[in-house]
C-alpha cells in the first residue's frame, strides 16, 4: 500500500470529489480525514464545486472548444510528464499528473459557476431596465394625455359646462367632474377616490333627460382610484336639466342601469 504525505493528501483532495480516487488514494485520504480538519474542509470545497456544477444548467460545448480542451490536456500531460523526475515509484508519479490536471479542471469548474452566476446577474438587470423604461414611458404617456386634457379644456372657454356629481361625504368620497364642451358635443370626464369594481365589472356613466338614461363612457380606475377620459360623445345637448349618474356594470356594458347610483348629479348645458 503507497505511503502519502500531508500535503499529496491535500491534493488529492479534487480527486475524492471527483470520485476519481484509486483504492489506495482513497484508503488513505478516509483514514487521513478522520483525524484532519484541515483536510476534510478541503475536501468539502471540492465537493460544493462539484455540486454546484451538477446543479447548474448543462451546456454542451461547442466542437472547437472541445477540441482545444483535449488538444491542451494532452500537452499538459506530455509537458508534466517529460518535466518530473522519474521516481522509483511509478503510481506516485501517475498520481501526481493526475493531481496536476484535476487541478487545472477543478479551475475550469469554479469559473464556470462564476460566470454562470454574472450571466444569470445581467438577465436579472436587464429584466430591471426592462420594468423601469417600461414604467417611465407609461408616465409619459399619462402626463401627455394629461397635458392634452387640460389644453382642451382651455381652449373650450365659455362654451365649457361643468357637472359635479357626488355623494353625502363629499370630503372622502367618490366623486365626478364631467367637463362638458357645448360647442362640440365632447366632454371630459375625471373620477376620483373610487374603489376598485369588483372583478369583471367597471364603471358606467348615464345622463338622463327625458325618458330612460343613456350611457355616456365606460371607464375604469387605476391604482389610486382615479380615471380621466377626454373626446367623450355626450348622447344629449343637454339644453334641458339633465341628470348624470354612476353604476357600476358589467366590463361589457348594459343597457340599462342594474345596480344604485355609486355618485349622482345634475347638470343644464345653457
Amino acid at each position: 500500500m503507497t505511503s502519502f504525505s500531508r500535503d499529496e493528501l491535500l491534493g488529492l483532495a479534487a480527486a475524492y470529489a471527483t470520485g476519481s480516487t484509486t483504492p489506495d488514494e482513497l484508503h488513505s485520504l478516509t483514514i487521513a480525514m478522520a483525524k484532519d480538519a484541515e483536510l476534510r474542509t478541503e475536501v468539502a470545497r471540492h465537493q460544493e464545486v462539484v455540486s454546484a456544477l451538477l446543479s447548474a444548467h448543462a451546456v454542451a460545448p461547442t466542437d472547437l472548444v472541445r477540441h482545444r480542451l483535449l488538444t491542451q490536456a494532452r500537452v499538459d500531460v506530455h509537458r508534466d510528464t517529460a518535466s518530473t523526475q522519474v521516481l522509483p515509484d511509478a503510481t506516485r508519479n501517475a498520481t501526481a499528473t493526475r493531481k496536476n490536471l484535476l487541478a487545472r479542471y477543478a479551475a475550469l469548474a469554479a469559473a464556470a459557476v462564476i460566470t454562470l452566476g454574472l450571466c444569470a446577474e445581467v438577465i436579472r438587470l436587464r429584466e430591471r431596465i426592462a420594468g423601469q423604461t417600461a414604467f417611465a414611458e407609461s408616465i409619459q404617456r399619462q402626463l401627455a394625455t394629461s397635458e392634452a386634457t387640460m389644453s382642451r379644456l382651455l381652449l373650450a372657454e365659455t362654451n365649457l359646462t361643468l357637472a359635479q356629481l357626488k355623494t353625502a361625504d363629499t370630503v372622502r368620497g367618490p366623486g365626478v367632474q364631467v367637463f362638458f364642451d357645448r360647442q362640440k358635443g365632447t366632454a371630459v370626464v375625471h373620477a376620483f377616490r373610487f374603489p376598485e369594481a369588483p372583478a369583471g365589472y367597471r364603471y358606467q356613466l348615464w345622463v338622463t333627460t327625458i325618458g330612460p338614461a343613456r350611457e355616456v363612457v365606460r371607464f375604469s380606475i387605476d391604482r389610486f382610484g382615479h380615471a380621466l377620459v377626454g373626446d367623450v360623445m355626450m348622447p344629449v345637448n343637454l339644453e334641458k336639466e339633465a341628470t348624470m349618474s354612476v353604476t357600476v356594470e358589467p366590463e361589457a356594458g348594459s343597457a340599462q342601469p342594474t345596480s344604485g347610483a355609486v355618485v349622482r348629479g345634475s347638470v343644464r348645458g345653457t
